[in-house]
């Protein structure tokens, strides 16, 4: 750098590498409508999860009801308690082996084991539920 500032190479060079630094940084970030379908997904397993804890805790019924625009959480001894969450416009939700409402029994396990195929776009998950410790897991399909 001389007395005048910087020259003309040194602030290509300098710029070159803002540039390469924020490619990096966008590049390598998920596109928001799939983390969003991501996050919406671990928020349905937690709300699974969380009936089926509820159930065995209370000794009652767990319900889960899934509709267009949002999906219902319900225990028989419990009303109070009743959830709703509203589903993102994007996400659609399909049941693969049950019926609707999902059932938890008043030992925490489900009823009858199934999954649930969630996506957006190109984007698919898959939520499943077993039959006897009644686990539930997710992954993308």
């Amino acid at each position: 750098m001389g007395d005048r500032g910087f020259t003309l190479i040194e602030v290509l060079i300098a710029l070159t590498l803002v540039l390469s630094a924020t490619y990096l940084i966008v590049s390598k970030a998920p596109a928001p409508k799939e983390k969003e379908l991501t996050n919406f997904v671990e928020q349905v397993a937690a709300h699974l999860r969380q009936t089926q804890h509820m159930s065995k805790l209370y000794k009652t019924t767990g319900r889960v009801y899934f509709r267009d625009e949002y999906y219902r959480i319900s225990w028989t001894c419990c009303p109070q308690f009743t959830q709703q969450h509203d589903i993102p416009d994007h996400v659609s939700i399909e049941t693969t082996t049950f019926r609707i409402p999902h059932l938890f029994t008043a030992s925490g396990r489900s009823r009858k084991a199934g999954s649930y195929e969630i996506s957006s776009g190109d984007q698919v998950f898959q939520i499943s539920l077993t039959v006897g410790n009644g686990r539930v897991t997710y992954y993308e399909i």
